[in-house]
């Protein structure tokens, strides 16, 4: 459970970067138009960078379709989820330099890193999609099942995360951190996650509810922009848009440099 909302009035400083992140249910939560109406979300918020999970093509959408609605973010590190886990995305309106990968062993989730080029520094952005809980997949089999598929999709998050602290803490760039933990800020996941260095963009700018996922009452933060001490967050916000099973967040950060 949290709050946030903001009331910033972006300037034109060319220090400040807008950074989204959405869990995007496959772009078939509801309607044929899904693609369109989450790229033109995206797009009327001004994102700079877009981080999205469980990114895959679809019988409506070809993967050049899906590029072409978001046009304007000319720059993109796509893994679309055949042979290598569940789709993940990073599209940026600055210069992609390079990304990559990693598909937990066991399990189709994993995390993707790319470096950008933002006003002539490199940043680094991880894109995140760790361990789904398993409640709502095993909750009709009893719950002597689901306190077994939560509990062992738990340890798995926990070993997950201290994978991706690993790569955090190894980067030699700013780092911003998005993505769907499938966790709480009270859990053990999170806090190996922002570690003593990171900054968690909801708690700097919190007013109004936080939850993220729509289906627990919209109680649940389990989406998260984190960033490094090399930025400062001075906006955050989330659309209660009915486009996926999770809530668009969206974060401007003051570089620091």
């Amino acid at each position: 459970m949290g709050f946030g909302i903001s009331a910033y009035n972006p300037s034109q400083s060319k220090q400040h970067i807008k950074v989204a992140s959405f869990n995007i249910n496959y772009f078939g939560h509801t309607e044929q138009n899904n693609a369109i109406q989450i790229a033109s979300l995206a797009q009327k918020h001004n994102v700079d960078i877009i981080a999205m999970q469980e990114f895959n093509p679809n019988s409506f959408y070809n993967i050049n379709e899906i590029t072409g609605e978001f046009h304007f973010l000319g720059n993109n590190a796509i893994f679309t989820g055949n042979k290598d886990g569940i789709g993940m995305a990073i599209m940026s309106k600055y210069p992609i330099l390079i990304s990559n990968k990693i598909t937990f062993e066991n399990t189709g989730n994993g995390f993707m890193w790319a470096d950008i080029l933002f006003e002539q520094d490199t940043i680094r952005i991880f894109n995140l999609h760790l361990q789904t809980t398993g409640f709502h997949s095993s909750r009709i089999k009893g719950y002597k099942q689901v306190f077994e598929n939560m509990l062992e999709n738990f340890l798995l998050r926990a070993s997950q995360a201290q994978i991706v602290r690993d790569y955090i803490s190894d980067s030699p760039y700013p780092v911003i951190v998005a993505g769907d933990l499938n966790d709480t800020p009270r859990s053990f996941v999170y806090n190996t996650l922002k570690g003593d260095d990171l900054i968690d963009s909801f708690t700097k700018k919190k007013f109004g509810p936080g939850g993220t996922y729509r289906w627990t009452l919209n109680l649940l933060r389990i989406d998260y922009i984190l960033h490094s001490k090399h930025f400062n967050t001075v906006e955050y916000k989330m659309e209660s848009v009915a486009l996926s099973d999770h809530k668009p967040i969206f974060s401007v950060l003051e570089y620091q440099n």
